[in-house]
């Protein structure tokens, strides 16, 4: 009727032996959970870094010192000598499209590649390969990618708001050791598979349809004498909803170089703001996904910190 002291200590031994296994078996789970949310966080940190090194390397400001000036082009020149497809500066007054233009032998070159000719998601503002780097062609066309925060052609999209477009008629364009001037004339969307707007080699019986196209086109547009005489140059870039749809600037080449009334408007920038809409869209970037299990991350390691707790003191109590 009554256990044998041998049978007893024996389940206990195995009792003992299975509490082990289980212990174990629940520390190698905790160590590769604790491992997996270790992941998940350097994820994230890294995909705010990139996120953000992308975004930076965009920027107008870090080219500005090789910008050509009214004195001549000596650190204009230093930038040739880094780079020789560089060739020409595109400033469209109160944007941030203020950048060096480069061309290369084909259009793929300076969509991954900047102006140094680096490995950068974000490109460089480029001119088709097709042109002449003197904008002798009847028609041009500039690429540049759509970033946010306004960097490369980031802000073309500003000037589909009409108050925008009329206020924000000029630019200037350096080629050729000398600046000239632009102006404004049209805000069109068309598709990237439309040969009429992206074909440089406008023919000459195909330019008065050319100029029609674009009047028909376009969004908004400036009342400005244009004519086949005179010389166009389309910026390009990327829009949404479609993988194919494209924003275009279109802008007529003058001699006549407008002065900037924007200028100095850099001066009174709110850079805390600035900073701040840029941190609220760094952190936009990352995947919704990955914040959930950064948040189930958190909460785990709540949970092990807790129970960390609880086991000490239960054993402190012993």
């Amino acid at each position: 009727m009554f256990e044998n002291k041998k049978d007893i200590n024996d389940d206990k031994v195995r009792f003992s032996f299975a509490a082990n296994i289980i212990r174990e078996i629940d520390h190698w789970i905790d160590l590769l959970i604790l491992t997996f949310v270790l992941l998940i966080g350097a994820v994230t940190v890294y995909a705010l870094y990139d996120s953000q090194l992308i975004y930076s390397n965009a920027e107008s400001t870090i080219y500005s010192s090789f910008r050509p000036d009214e004195n001549g082009e000596k650190s204009f020149d230093e930038l040739c000598n880094l780079n020789h497809d560089v060739f020409g500066w595109l400033d469209i007054y109160g944007t941030n499209i203020n950048y060096p233009i480069v061309q290369a032998s084909n259009n793929e070159r300076y969509v991954s590649n900047d102006v140094l000719g680096n490995y950068s998601l974000s490109g460089a503002i480029f001119l088709d390969y097709r042109d002449n780097k003197s904008f002798l062609d009847f028609n041009s066309i500039v690429y540049g990618h759509h970033m946010a925060h306004g960097a490369m052609f980031g802000d073309i999209d500003k000037f589909e708001d009409e108050t925008f477009f009329n206020n924000h008629p000029y630019g200037s364009i350096f080629f050729d050791d000398m600046n000239h001037g632009i102006e404004i004339v049209a805000f069109i969307k068309c598709d990237a598979y439309d040969m009429r707007m992206f074909n440089p080699d406008v023919g000459i019986n195909y330019q008065d349809q050319f100029l029609n196209d674009i009047n028909i086109m376009a969004i908004h547009k400036r009342d400005i004498s244009i004519s086949t005489n005179d010389h166009i140059i389309a910026f390009s870039t990327c829009a949404s909803p479609s993988e194919t749809d494209r924003q275009m600037l279109i802008a007529k080449l003058t001699d006549e170089v407008r002065e900037n009334p924007y200028a100095e408007s850099n001066d009174d920038v709110d850079v805390v703001r600035v900073l701040q809409q840029r941190a609220q869209g760094e952190y936009k970037k990352v995947p919704v996904m990955l914040w959930i299990l950064d948040i189930i991350s958190i909460l785990f390691l709540l949970f092990l910190f807790i129970r960390a707790i609880v086991s000490y003191h239960k054993n402190s109590n012993i």
